[in-house]
């Protein structure tokens, strides 16, 4: 039975019970309470009809609040996956922006980096069309060579340079190679990518960069006045063996010596600086810029001698390069002393040098005496 007809069946009992006790007690004639039953059942069916409806009215109520909580739940959905869409299509755009700007950076370095090539490569045009017009001698292959080796290495110092600069700048994301060359700049280190492109060298990178400025002037003065210098310092030099070689090929050129049957042969001047040199000589070549290692060379008696104290690396005077055949080189009173570009020693051998010495050179070889091209202590 459902809960309306209980409640029509329970109201109808007391309403018929109270009217008969009524009508019993004389009360309430018959018509009276026929009266007040049909009055009765029309307002009861009245209030029925109100539950009812109020019923009907909280249950849409109550359905149309579910729909209205489930299409917020949904519309809130909606909007936390549009966010993260939104997000994703920022962070999209900012990746594409930074894309295009890594592109435009890359392709403007490409450009200027392609420029200085296309200079360099004019320059190296030049020094050897105005070679060509004179006589090419194998030490300005040996400056030309050098040249060659210079442009090389500066070109690679601006283009990494350009490349950290850019990344600083966010044009550019950094990569291992920007924050090795950071690395090594705040160390005072030479980069890898420049010491690979350059001379054997101790140096820190400030004192590097010092000599390299010198190297580069000595350059320098050799492409303007296109002529082999009075005195070269060869301790500038990235390959100095290279020179060394050609001083034996103009020599063998010269007096018509096989190559192979000649040596480096080396005299020690009293000319203390290459000022004091008035000019080029026509046998050989001066060079300079070398320093004693476990001794010293006395001047006045033009022989090695014993360190002075607190002396570590005396400077050696202008020495004079010749080439000579291999028979006649006198090995009586010589000292054949190695000649390295650093400290290490080793792997930087160049040659050997015959220097004069009253006493017995196994003296000098115990005491570790060499000639060293780049010191660092000096």
């Amino acid at each position: 039975m459902e809960v309306t007809d209980e409640v029509r069946d329970v109201g109808n009992s007391v309403a018929v019970s109270v009217l008969e006790e009524l009508l019993r007690e004389g009360q309430l004639t018959r018509a009276q309470v026929d009266l007040y039953r049909s009055k009765y059942a029309k307002l009861h069916e009245l209030v029925l009809q109100t539950y009812e409806a109020e019923k009907l009215f909280l249950r849409k109520a109550k359905d149309l609040n579910h729909q209205l909580t489930t299409e917020k739940i949904r519309l809130e959905r909606t909007t936390i996956e549009q966010s993260e869409d939104a997000a994703q299509i920022q962070t999209l755009n900012a990746q594409l922006k930074r894309t295009l700007a890594e592109y435009d950076a890359g392709s403007e370095r490409e450009a200027m980096l392609q420029m200085q090539l296309s200079e360099l490569e004019h320059e190296k045009r030049e020094l050897e069309e105005r070679l060509l017009e004179g006589e090419r001698t194998p030490y300005s292959s040996a400056f030309l060579q050098e040249c060659e080796r210079m442009n090389l290495l500066l070109f690679e110092m601006g283009r990494s340079l350009l490349e950290l600069d850019s990344g600083l700048k966010g044009d550019l994301s950094v990569s291992a190679a920007m924050e090795s060359l950071m690395r090594a700049l705040y160390d005072d280190r030479v980069p890898d990518s420049w010491a690979s492109r350059a001379w054997p060298s101790l140096r820190p990178l400030g004192s590097w960069l010092l000599d390299m400025l010198h190297r580069q002037r000595q350059l320098a003065e050799w492409t303007t006045a296109m002529a082999t210098p009075k005195v070269t310092w060869i301790s500038g030099l990235f390959n100095p063996q290279a020179f060394l070689t050609a001083v034996m090929q103009v020599t063998a050129r010269k007096n018509e010596w096989p190559l192979d049957k000649l040596a480096t042969v080396v005299e020690v001047s009293k000319k203390l600086g290459p000022d004091e040199i008035d000019g080029a000589t026509r046998d050989g070549a001066y060079i300079h810029g070398l320093y004693v290692e476990g001794a010293r060379w006395d001047v006045g008696g033009g022989t090695l001698e014993e360190a002075v104290i607190k002396q570590l690396y005396p400077p050696m005077p202008v020495v004079l390069v010749k080439a000579a055949t291999q028979d006649k080189m006198d090995a009586r009173d010589i000292y054949p002393c190695p000649v390295y570009m650093t400290q290490q020693r080793g792997p930087t051998f160049v040659f050997t040098a015959g220097l004069k010495t009253k006493a017995s050179a196994t003296k000098w070889v115990l005491a570790g005496v060499a000639l060293i091209l780049d010191v660092v202590d000096v």
